[in-house]
């Protein structure tokens, strides 16, 4: 839809959208349904996720807040008022949710009559509908909106419903035209609710953005720059807000001349065509051409060939695109660096067009496009939100902060400050703590302009500094800075009132970040190993991101207790292979015990029922029984490990019984005895299966 109309933005769904159908040719009566609205719009509009192939939803931030609703209903046939009462249940499900803050509108081929003398059996269902949620619809008589193909016949089936009777200003049914080759004919409702159009200001000058490269500088140039501006002023005859001018432009200036930069946001597609892919492409399009020269008819050689080199070009693609995401993947697991940390976020972000917004609403509902004015009503925003309110604040504390700083201002005022209170070395060493890598701030200075140029920036800082200290004046540009609105969630984003009024600090930001990403992280690896029949004697409750499986808990890290650790890793996540495993994936000509031959060699018949291994278990599970009953009884153990699963559960992964057995150093106790277990059980197999092949 996007291709056929690029002026619009569009919220479609067509009847393979769930279930792709190869080689597609729509059925009768399931094609799609699609909405479409200006671009400008498209920060108002919300899709919603309901509905079906059938029904989809948006709702608009208009005044008052509007719900489209376009359905495309099922055709009449035999037994199609199932399907039809299905799809007013979607209807009414939606209209019940949203018509208490929304005038829901109601669109579409409805494919039933409202007309009196229409009383098929989706006339009957959709008028009951109707009533039943309150819609209404300007009365138009008996012109018709479908004309059958055959010329058998005509109705009224296309409609424009809404729960508000007040709301149109024109409706009408448009003639048929030779231009409408639908059986349909085109309805059309004014509504009396107007919606801006957010047009961006033409006029508006558009800037370029760039990324200096500060990896490719010439650091002589750039210094010798920096020093050869400076000396040609006078600065100590100016004033603060004069100096900090000259040396911030100074800086910017010698970055220009000596800095090499890139522009970041290029118009035209983000993916380019790898020279493989460019030659796909140029072939399939002379074949196009070829095709399309001699009519584009129908099981043509040429039409077999393009189709052919279309999915040749496809897969192509598609390889492309995941050694792509691998070359990412392995880049950020190899590179422990915030700079692919946050790559990795922008690109899961993906397209935000959507929240992107050319426009602000104030309080006084007037629109504001242009950038300087939309930055200043967020300013007044924030500033009203800071200025204290006596229904807010208290006026106490907020009288006695004001007395504190009055004070401290006399006092400031009465100390005499030394001329030389900031040294060049003080200088120099807050720009040495700068972080590099930070976005610029509201002037383009960054850390980097100061770090390049420290010795020769540093004498006239100091001085600055000094100057700022003896006057107790605080220069104009220290008093601004880059301010992020936050939006809240599902909210209208041109709604200046839409934003949190408050943020949390840089440490809580990133400790709030790592707790999600920890959860997130944490529920898909438990989701995914709940998932994996191999991974059914691991207890999932107890996985937790950056701690490390009890199996690895080794005090003495030697290279024997390491290799016992792998051996149990192995059992843990279900990789240890046995007969059973190998005749799975025809690795072995049968899956029984290659040592007793009596019964399939699977995980509990390795550990707990093989004969062969019979004298090793007892030696080592032993143990593990005494000590266990020591610490829950006797009576206990009978209750709780008198199954084969359970006993197997807690040779494996003895946090299944955390409950039970409560101190986490009598489990790992209990580990360190299985560990011993499974690896001599290990070894004595290993030994007879090696004696065996002789």
């Amino acid at each position: 839809m996007s291709k056929l109309i690029p002026s619009l933005d569009n919220f479609t769904r067509c009847h393979d959208t769930s279930e792709p159908i190869s080689n597609f040719k729509a059925p009768r009566g399931q094609a799609g349904v699609s909405i479409l609205w200006p671009k400008q719009w498209s920060s108002k509009i919300k899709k919603l996720e309901v509905g079906n192939e059938r029904i989809i939803a948006i709702t608009i931030a208009t005044e008052p807040m509007l719900c489209i609703i376009n359905a495309y209903m099922p055709t009449i046939n035999t037994n199609s008022e199932i399907q039809y009462s299905e799809c007013l249940d979607i209807i009414f499900d939606i209209i019940e949710k949203h018509q208490s803050k929304y005038i829901i509108i109601l669109a579409g081929d409805l494919n039933g009559s409202l007309l009196q003398t229409r009383t098929n059996k989706h006339d009957k269902l959709l008028k009951e509908f109707v009533q039943e949620v309150s819609l209404f619809r300007p009365d138009l008589g008996n012109q018709p909106t479908f004309f059958h193909h055959a010329h058998h016949g005509s109705s009224q089936i296309d409609y424009i419903l809404s729960n508000r009777n007040n709301l149109s200003k024109k409706y009408s049914i448009l003639d048929k035209s030779y231009a409408n080759t639908s059986a349909h004919c085109a309805v059309i409702l004014h509504t009396n609710i107007s919606i801006p159009l957010l047009v961006r200001n033409t006029n508006q000058k558009k800037t370029i953005k760039t990324k200096v490269l500060w990896e490719q500088r010439d650091e002589e140039k750039y210094r010798e720059t920096i020093l050869n501006e400076l000396l040609q002023k006078d600065l100590p005859t100016l004033d603060i807000d004069k100096q900090i001018d000259i040396i911030s432009n100074s800086l910017l200036n010698a970055q220009q001349q000596s800095i090499p930069s890139k522009i970041t946001q290029l118009k035209g597609p983000k993916w380019k065509a790898t020279p493989e892919v460019t030659v796909l492409l140029r072939m399939c399009k002379v074949i196009y051409n070829k095709w399309a020269d001699l009519g584009k008819p129908i099981g043509h050689p040429l039409s077999l060939e393009l189709k052919i080199h279309k999915k040749k070009l496809r897969q192509r693609q598609r390889m492309e695109q995941a050694i792509d995401r691998n070359t990412i993947h392995n880049k950020i697991m190899n590179t422990s660096s915030s700079q692919m940390f946050h790559r990795l976020i922008r690109r899961n972000l993906g397209d935000n067009s959507q929240s992107a917004i050319n426009c602000i609403k104030t309080d006084e509902n007037e629109y504001l496009f242009l950038a300087k004015d939309q930055r200043k009503a967020f300013a007044n925003y924030y500033e009203d939100l800071s200025a204290p309110k006596p229904e807010q604040f208290d006026d106490l504390y907020v009288n006695l902060c004001k007395i504190r700083q009055k004070e401290m201002l006399k006092t400031l005022e009465d100390q005499e400050i030394p001329s030389d209170y900031f040294t060049s070395a003080d200088i120099i060493k807050a720009i040495e703590e700068l972080n590099m890598n930070k976005s610029p701030d509201e002037f383009g200075l960054c850390a980097e302009h100061l770090k390049f140029s420290k010795n020769e920036i540093a004498p006239y800082l100091t001085k600055l500094f000094n100057n700022i200290i003896e006057t107790l004046k605080t220069p104009g540009t220290f008093k601004t800075g880059i301010l992020f609105p936050v939006l809240k969630k599902d909210k209208d984003p041109s709604d200046v009132n839409s934003y949190r009024e408050t943020l949390p600090s840089k440490l809580k930001w990133k400790s709030l970040v790592t707790k999600h990403l920890n959860t997130y992280w944490q529920n898909t690896l438990r989701d995914d190993a709940e998932s994996k029949s191999t991974l059914k004697h691991m207890d999932t409750e107890h996985l937790l991101v950056g701690k490390n499986h009890p199996v690895w808990t080794i005090f003495d890290k030697t290279k024997a207790e390491v290799r016992k650790a792998i051996i149990k890793a192995r059992i843990v996540s279900g990789t240890f292979i046995l007969n059973s495993d190998r005749a799975k994936f025809n690795q072995a000509p049968s899956s029984v015990c290659q040592l007793c031959n009596l019964s399939e060699e699977n995980i509990s018949h390795f550990l707990l029922e093989c004969p062969i291994l019979s004298n090793t278990r007892i030696t080592y599970f032993q143990p593990i029984k005494t000590y266990v009953t020591q610490h829950i009884t006797a009576e206990v153990w009978h209750s709780v490990f008198q199954s084969k699963s359970n006993i197997i559960r807690l040779i494996i992964d003895c946090r299944h019984f955390s409950q039970t057995l409560r101190d986490d150093k009598i489990m790992n106790m209990i580990e360190t005895k299985t560990r011993e277990m499974c690896y001599k059980l290990y070894i004595k197999r290993l030994k007879l299966l090696e004696a065996m092949d002789g």
